[in-house]
C-alpha cells in the first residue's frame, strides 16, 4: 500500500506543500523536507502539519510509535 507524507506550510493567505513517498516495506524511517527550496519568508510562517495520505486503504491498521519534528538551519556559506 503507498504511503505519502505532505509537510503543510501555512504562510499569509498561501500554503506550500512537500510531498514524499514512504518506501515501502521500510522498518524505520528518516524522511527530510528541505524548506529552503520554498518560497517562503520564516516570519510569516502561522502554522505547519503533515498530512499521511494512504493510497487505496484495506481494513489495516498503521501505528507511529515516535516522531520527531525538528529544524536545522541551513550552513552560511
Amino acid at each position: 500500500m503507498p504511503v505519502f507524507v505532505r509537510l503543510n506550510v501555512k504562510h499569509d493567505p498561501n500554503v506550500e506543500e512537500l510531498l514524499q513517498e514512504i518506501p515501502h516495506g521500510a522498518n524505520r524511517l528518516y524522511l527530510e523536507f528541505d524548506l529552503g527550496y520554498c518560497d517562503l519568508h520564516e516570519a510569516r510562517v502561522e502554522n505547519v502539519w503533515l498530512d499521511l495520505i494512504f493510497d487505496d486503504p484495506p481494513v489495516n491498521r498503521a501505528k507511529i510509535s515516535y516522531l520527531v519534528f525538528y529544524r536545522r538551519p541551513r550552513a552560511k556559506f
